[in-house]
């Protein structure tokens, strides 16, 4: 992950609140999917998406798909 990228995603995410949009958080995804396989690893977490990685990844599969990332907004 370059670190544009890691400082962009962390102001995003630090941003982000209950009232924060799904438009925002597939921002938030595209900048932690940094090897673009539609989907963030345990590696790709920052923040609050890693403290709370295993209560997003709902299916136990060890990734996050952009639907179980939108969990965060319940979180927040």
């Amino acid at each position: 992950m370059s670190t544009s990228n890691v400082s962009d995603a962390a102001t995003l995410l630090s941003s982000l609140s209950s009232n924060s949009t799904v438009q925002q958080v597939a921002s938030l995804f595209s900048l932690l999917d940094t090897n673009n396989d539609e989907a963030i690893s345990s590696t790709e977490a920052i923040g609050s998406v890693a403290e709370n990685f295993n209560v997003l990844d709902s299916d136990n599969n060890s990734s996050l798909n952009l639907t179980e990332l939108q969990g965060i907004l319940s979180l927040l």
